[in-house]
Formats: structure tokens, sequence, C-alpha cells
């Protein structure tokens, strides 16, 4: 056992080395970091942390839950998407008391800070 620990041990050792110096900006001279972005970057895509990330998806698989369980909603025909608490609601709805309903819901979620809706009425098919 003793003589298989010593490989594997120095194969660990050389990932992790490879890792960590992949991902120490200073090692090739730049020292930009990735995780920000500038006002001036007009393609900069606007960055959340990992845990923000699964807070939202959090929050919008809570919403889609709530949505299913209630009968009187087309769920299918409702989008929900979340960015930093923020939830967009898009998509399609059969009347103004079900956009009203689905705000409803929404507003009943823990972690929601604001709600935009999006939804159209469109007639039932």
């Amino acid at each position: 056992m003793k003589t298989m620990s010593k490989p594997l041990f120095a194969v660990v050792a050389m990932i992790f080395a490879a890792g960590v110096g992949a991902q120490t900006p200073a090692a090739s001279g730049s020292t930009t970091d990735m995780s920000t972005t500038h006002a001036s970057d007009a393609n900069a895509k606007p960055t959340r942390s990992v845990g923000r990330y699964v807070d939202d998806k959090t929050i919008s698989t809570k919403i889609n839950a709530e949505f299913l369980a209630d009968s009187d909603l087309k769920a299918g025909d409702i989008k929900v998407r979340t960015y930093k608490g923020v939830v967009t609601l898009s998509g399609h709805a059969t009347s103004q008391q079900q956009i009203h309903a689905a705000m409803e819901k929404v507003h009943t979620v823990d972690g929601v800070k604001a709600v935009r809706d999006h939804i159209k009425i469109a007639p039932a098919s």
C-alpha cells in the first residue's frame, strides 16, 4: 500500500500545483481581475457570484413550483428569470387575473427583491 500512495500523492501534488499556477494572474504578468466588468466595455456581461447564482436559481425554482401547484395558472406559458433577486416574468397569460395571481405568488417567495412583469395577454388556445 505504501508504494502506491507515493506516486498517487505526487500526481495529486502536480495537479494541485498546476491548478494554483493557472489561477495566479501575477504568474503571467497580468494584474487584470476577470471577475469585474467595466462600464466602458460594451460587450461585457454583468457578473454575479456563484452563491448569488445559486440563490437566483433557488428563487426561480420555488416560483415555478408555486406556479405548477396552482391549477388556475398555465405555468408552462410563463417564464421565470431571476437576476440578483429581481424576478422577471415573461410569456403569455389568458387574462389579467392570471397575471395578477402570478405576481402575488412571486411576492410570497423568500429572497425576491423586485418583480418585473413582461407577461402579455393572449387568448386561450
